[in-house]
C-alpha cells in the first residue's frame, strides 16, 4: 500500500511540475523552422474590427510582447480547432469560428498587424504568418506522419524591421496548452 501511495504522490508531483513548467519544457523540447510564408490579410469585415476594439483594455501597454499575447488571447477566444476544411481568411473566420493551424495563424497575424498599426509600431514591427516544420529535440516530426494534414504547421512571427529581432508564437498550441512564445530555429 505504501508503494502505491508513494507512486500516486510522485505522479501527482510530476504532473503539477509539468503543468507549472510547461512553457520552459516546451521551449527546451520543441523548435520551429520556417519553410515559407502565408498571405497577410487586411481587415475588411467590420465585425472583425469591432471584435478587436471591444476586447482591448483602455490602458494597455503598447509593446510587441503585449500585442502578441493579446492577439493569441483573442484568437483562442474566437476560434476552435477543426481538422475539417476551413477558411483561412480572418474576415470569414470571425463568423465561422472554426479553423486549423493556417486559420489560427492568419487570424492572429491580422490582429497583431491591426494592433501594431493602432499603437503606431507598424513602422518598426510586422507580424507574419509562417509555414513551418516542428522539431522535437532537433528532429523534424513531420516525416513521421502519413497524412498530408501534418506535412507542415503554421505559426506567427513578430519581426522587428530594423533589428531583425523575432518573437514567435503558435496560436494553436496557445489555445490548447497556454504556451506563449516558441523557439524558432535559424
Amino acid at each position: 500500500m505504501k508503494f502505491f501511495k508513494k507512486l500516486f504522490f510522485g505522479l501527482l508531483t510530476l504532473t503539477i511540475l509539468t503543468f507549472l513548467l510547461r512553457n520552459w519544457l516546451f521551449w527546451q523540447l520543441f523548435s520551429y523552422q520556417s519553410v515559407g510564408d502565408q498571405p497577410i490579410y487586411a481587415i475588411k469585415n467590420p465585425e472583425l474590427r469591432t471584435y478587436i476594439e471591444r476586447e482591448l483594455p483602455a490602458n494597455s501597454v503598447k509593446s510587441p510582447q503585449f500585442i502578441l499575447k493579446k492577439a493569441l488571447q483573442l484568437s483562442a477566444k474566437q476560434l476552435h480547432f477543426s481538422a475539417a476544411r476551413n477558411h483561412n481568411d480572418p474576415n470569414l473566420l470571425i463568423d465561422s469560428h472554426s479553423a486549423h493551424c493556417v486559420g489560427y495563424a492568419a487570424f492572429t497575424t491580422t490582429i497583431c498587424n491591426e494592433l501594431l498599426h493602432r499603437y503606431q509600431l507598424n513602422a518598426e514591427w510586422k507580424a507574419e504568418a509562417r509555414v513551418g516544420q516542428i522539431h522535437f529535440l532537433g528532429i523534424n516530426v513531420h516525416p513521421y506522419f502519413q497524412s498530408a494534414f501534418f506535412k507542415d504547421h503554421d505559426f506567427v512571427v513578430l519581426r522587428n524591421l530594423k533589428t531583425g529581432e523575432e518573437l514567435a508564437a503558435d496560436p494553436t498550441v496557445y489555445d490548447y496548452l497556454g504556451i506563449g512564445l516558441v523557439r524558432v530555429k535559424r
